[in-house]
């Protein structure tokens, strides 16, 4: 998802790892909050599978930061949502839903995969509560799995994701930070506005030796990523079983010059970095990403 420039013939080179799978695909892109979600179907899975772009320039990142809670309509009482991730998933909800409602029509027995990463991660719950509150597809199957996922409602929301009949996993890679935030309080009071919660079941991965699902009588298993705190690490979001994505983050730069309002959506309009350029700028990040994952004792 964060290699812009290839997503329209998913080029890219993790994309060859699930390309042959896909029979048909769409990108969707809202160029007034700069969000993208890629719609893709798999035969052989008989799968509609909607995926979401992390953080990919600075407007997205105010998006992260925009932390106060919001109360959502037409939903059960009492869910509020982080209000950045909440615009991020209603900026892409109506064309997502359209393309998917679309699909539903020749493919009715194929249930619908949500994923994400970072603030892609957060917009696919949210995306995926949406759904389900609003009964949007109430007679497809769904599930949801999330890589580094930060908090994006309260305690209510919470508990209805919680008491759904989905197949989902929310993976933390080792001690990432950003599946930290925003915090459950502000120093042991709401003096902020509400807690803050992960929705349930957390995988835990350490290394490929050391994974599991950790306990869901509590909201958050203090013996799994919990237990790294409150020493956690950056270094461990840029990686996710194993894969880096500073290649495309950082090796193409131009989408960070993204602004918002159908002012300027650089992909499309400033031309990519050639591969070698691109190459030497992605694997040098991921050189210090290393290097500092070492030093921090990732």
């Amino acid at each position: 998802m964060y290699c812009q420039y290839q997503l329209n013939d998913l080029s890219c080179d993790p994309c060859q790892g699930f390309k042959k799978d896909v029979y048909d695909k769409t990108v969707i892109m809202n160029n007034e909050t700069d969000n993208t979600a890629l719609v893709t179907i798999s035969k052989t899975r008989k799968e509609i599978v909607i995926a979401f772009r992390g953080t990919m320039n600075i407007w997205n990142v105010v998006l992260d930061v925009t932390t106060f809670a919001v109360d959502v309509p037409n939903v059960p009482g009492g869910i509020k949502l982080h209000a950045g991730f909440y615009t991020a998933a209603q900026s892409l909800y109506k064309d997502v839903v359209t393309n998917v409602g679309y699909l539903l029509k020749i493919y009715k027995d194929y249930k619908i995969v949500i994923t994400g990463q970072s603030l892609g991660a957060a917009i696919a719950r949210v995306f995926q509560f949406i759904l389900i509150a609003l009964e949007q597809f109430p007679e497809v199957d769904y599930e949801c799995y999330t890589f580094g996922e930060p908090r994006s409602g309260n305690q209510a929301y919470v508990e209805f994701m919680n008491a759904q009949d989905i197949t989902t996993a929310r993976v933390v890679n080792n001690g990432d930070i950003v599946t930290h935030v925003p915090p459950v309080s502000f120093l042991g009071t709401t003096a902020l506005g509400d807690y803050y919660l992960h929705c349930q079941p957390e995988f835990w991965y350490v290394n490929a030796n050391n994974k599991r699902f950790c306990n869901t009588a509590v909201f958050e298993d203090p013996t799994c990523s919990d237990s790294l705190g409150p020493v956690y690490s950056l270094p461990d979001h840029a990686t996710y079983l194993e894969v880096q994505y500073a290649q495309c983050v950082v090796g193409q730069p131009a989408p960070w010059l993204a602004i918002p309002g159908n002012i300027l959506q650089p992909v499309g309009v400033i031309p990519p970095f050639p591969d070698v350029v691109e190459n030497f700028l992605g694997g040098g990040t991921s050189f210090v990403i290393v290097a500092l994952d070492q030093v921090l004792g990732g």
